[in-house]
């Protein structure tokens, strides 16, 4: 079994957490910088970046130990809800199409 750690799908968010923590936080230290020249909106914006970089660990967490199997068990009772439900409307079509051909053949 693959490491959770340092499989692609880890290693993309592993990637994205670091681009946005750092850029998070470097635009909560401006908001910072705009609120004590005087920018009294800024003050709000300050306290907001610091949490979504603290969601955004949060999310890297809870995404990074998701439980694949759970995952894939969950999505494959969609597929076959999805796929009987493509049939039965592939049949309803074909029902369809069928009484158009017999309305032309019985008005021909």
């Amino acid at each position: 079994m693959r490491s959770t750690w340092w499989s692609p799908r880890a290693i993309r968010l592993h990637l994205t957490l670091l681009v946005l923590v750092p850029g998070f936080l470097w635009l909560g230290e401006w908001q910072l910088r705009r609120a004590l020249t005087g920018n009294g909106l800024s003050w709000a914006y300050t306290v907001e970046w610091p949490l979504f970089a603290a969601y955004a660990v949060v999310m890297w967490w809870k995404l990074l130990h998701e439980d694949e199997e759970r995952t894939r068990s969950r999505a494959k009772p969609r597929k076959a809800a999805d796929a009987e439900r493509e049939a039965e409307e592939l049949e309803a079509y074909n029902a369809y199409l069928a009484s158009l051909r017999e309305a032309d053949e019985q008005a021909g």
